[in-house]
């Protein structure tokens, strides 16, 4: 898992431990979507990824909620799918090393 200063918003700004995050229930509700528009959406690229907490906790950044619900579904996945779409490698490596250790 990387450490928090690694890790960046969907606008590129470093995650600081001031960064709110938001359980799938939060997020839910506060976009009006159901959790599994929500999920099928990031298959997408078309929503925020989640962020890993803990081992057994993930969260979505505030922040990025705020920028989906700004952009709106379909300008989200034009401005950002290629950005998800390197997080998703990033995250892939990531949790390739942590199994290797």
């Amino acid at each position: 898992m990387s450490s928090l200063a690694e890790q960046t918003n969907i606008k590129g700004d470093v995650i600081t431990l001031e960064d709110r995050f938001l359980s799938a229930k939060e997020v839910a509700d506060y976009c009006g979507m159901g959790r599994a528009t929500i999920y099928r959406a990031m298959d997408r690229n078309q929503f925020p990824l989640q962020h890993q907490i803990t081992e057994g906790r993930v969260g979505w950044l505030k922040s990025d909620i705020e920028e989906y619900k700004r952009v709106g579904f379909r300008g989200f996945g034009l401005l950002y799918s290629e950005k998800i779409k390197q997080q998703r490698i990033n995250n892939q490596s990531v949790l390739a090393q942590a199994n290797a250790a």
